[in-house]
Order: C-alpha cells, then structure tokens, then sequence
C-alpha cells in the first residue's frame, strides 16, 4: 500500500480521486485530499476538543464544570465510565435520553465500549459532540470530537507548493535490527497520579537511504 493510500484509509474522499494513481503528480495530489478529508471532517483531527485518560472505577461525564470527561456542551451530567479489568462501559444517567450509537440507537443502560485497538471503537453521540475509549499501552483514554468545534467552523485549507518533480527523491530501505526501538510519548500513569509523559519503544523498522544522506527511522 503506498503513503497516498494509508492516509487515505478510513477516510471519506471524492469518488474522482479513488482511481488507480498513474503520476507522481498525482499521488502527491492524492495524498493532499485525503489529509485534508482527514482534517476537516465531522470527525476529523480538526474537530477533536478532549482527551482524558481513565482511571480504574468511575468517570464522570458531562458539560458541568468539574466532570472528569468534559464534554462542550449537552447535559451537566450524562452519566459515567466504568473502568474494570482493563475494560470500559458506559452507564448513562436516568435523564440521558439523546445519548446514541454510531448506528442511532438510544443507549438506555450500561453499555460496553470497545477501545480502538481492541476492534473499530464503539462510538457513542450526542448531537454534534461524539467519543470513544482509546488504548495506549495499559492506559484507557477517552477522546471527544465536536463536529461544531470551533478549529474545524475556522479552519481555511492548507497553504501549499505546486508538485515540482525535481523534489521527488529515490531511496533504499535496509531493514534494522530488529532488537532496535525509537521512543514515543506514552499516557500519564493514572494510578499514582503522574502527569509526566513518559518514554516507550516502537520497534525500529530500519534505514531509509536518500541520495547518500541516511534518514534513521
């Protein structure tokens, strides 16, 4: 799968740009859609307002000031997630009537949530806003987007430079050793209250070889 098509995974993008790429041109074009489909959609990266990572037990949920999960708008208080053995649910409150699936059922009790790395995520809405459980490492979070998010109603497109071919570059991949890791950022440790981000290895894929300079990677 090239880079224009891993972007464009998951993302909804103009019927005129799902035929085969034939140009460099082109891919690059492709691949300029899909970020901004990426970007600017109802769920997109433009319409994200929260991240809250859990902790075991109960969080609470809600626009009141307070809430362990803010929400931008909706009711004070919508109800909870329950966190247990790795594991997250919903429990609406007894007035949380317009809280729904993905697929516009109402949500009436509890109702378990499926992190992203577990399987496609259980989403749940209420009118504009939407959320769901994301896993990192052990770590539970729970990420809210806003299809009326102010970033996304004023965002004005992407400034960009034509396509110049002279810019396109052939490289060599040699696979690393595989005992190598690159560090990334990981979520606070919860439990003992550490708001510190801390380090965790990725596995190093290997060397990339652009015209004698070696980019690691």
């Amino acid at each position: 799968m090239d880079a224009a098509a891993r972007v464009l995974s998951g993302s909804t993008i103009p019927a005129s740009y799902a035929r085969e790429v034939t140009t460099h041109g082109e891919e690059v074009e492709r691949w300029r859609a899909g970020r901004l489909a990426a970007l600017t959609g109802p769920e997109g990266w433009l319409a994200i307002v929260g991240l809250t990572w859990l902790r075991d037990g109960s969080n609470s949920i809600g626009s009141a000031r307070g809430s362990d999960i803010m929400l931008p708008r909706g009711p004070a208080r919508l109800g909870s997630i329950e966190v247990s053995d790795g594991a997250a649910s919903f429990v609406p409150t007894d007035d949380a009537d317009d809280i729904r699936t993905a697929d516009g059922e109402p949500v009436t009790g509890p109702f378990p949530l499926v992190d992203d790395q577990s399987g496609p995520p259980t989403k749940l809405r209420l009118g504009s806003v939407a959320f769901h459980v994301i896993r990192r490492g052990d770590t539970l979070g729970v990420r809210v987007r806003d299809a009326e998010a102010p970033a996304r109603q004023a965002f004005r497109g992407i400034e960009i430079f034509p396509v110049d071919e002279r810019w396109r570059l052939e490289a060599t991949f040699e696979p690393g050793p595989p005992d190598r890791e690159v560090p990334r950022g990981r979520p606070p440790d919860i439990s003992t209250a550490n708001n510190t981000t801390t380090q965790e290895g990725l596995p190093r894929e290997g060397l990339g070889r652009f015209m004698g300079v070696m980019l690691k990677g």
